[in-house]
């Protein structure tokens, strides 16, 4: 659940985690609400089914309140039109974009995972990962370091090769896809 003090407010000065619990299942344009993953200063991000194209995606939503700035609001629909025309394994896809009932967002590829933040803070307290099986300082754990940090190494290097600069590359920005146990990155922050 978001924290508190980070939560924006969506509608009518509710915070968008106390409406989803309010009303699980609502909509924005053509994607049904299934919860809440978080939320920052810019927005919230919701798990959410599209109708359109029948799948699970991660929908991106800005705060309200800064959709009144033409100019926020260009950047938040530019981040997404840049970010859809990246197209790498490394890099979460962007599917869409609009604005419904002065809403503005942006859909992007759901990716079943943990950031890795959450890997860090398991090795940095427990010395160890269950889910991933690994032992801090082990063979086996420096060479999953080594693999993740060139697999985001690459998808940086694809973006800056499209003229597209991260601006916010973080451990949080960069999801353990547990399907396919690759590293993608979200959130450009452009």
């Amino acid at each position: 659940e978001p924290d508190e003090d980070r939560e924006t407010t969506i509608r009518g000065g509710e915070s968008d985690a106390k409406l989803a619990r309010k009303s699980p299942v609502h909509q924005i344009a053509h994607f049904t609400i299934l919860e809440t993953l978080g939320a920052g200063g810019m927005g919230t991000v919701y798990k959410a089914r599209d109708a359109h194209l029948d799948r699970t995606a991660a929908l991106k939503v800005m705060a309200p309140h800064l959709s009144s700035s033409e100019a926020v609001l260009r950047r938040f629909l530019q981040e997404a039109g840049i970010s859809g025309n990246l197209d790498h394994p490394n890099l979460a896809k962007v599917f869409d974009r609009g604005v419904t009932d002065g809403l503005a967002w942006y859909s992007m590829e759901w990716i079943d995972g943990r950031p890795i933040s959450a890997v860090i803070e398991s090795m940095h307290l427990a010395r160890r990962d269950d889910e991933l099986g690994l032992e801090f300082g082990s063979k086996r754990y420096v060479d999953w370091v080594l693999e993740q940090t060139l697999a985001t190494a690459q998808g940086l290097a694809h973006a800056h090769q499209q003229c597209v600069v991260h601006r916010d590359v973080k451990p949080l920005n960069m999801l353990l896809d547990r399907k396919h146990g690759t590293i993608k990155l979200i959130d450009f922050g452009l």
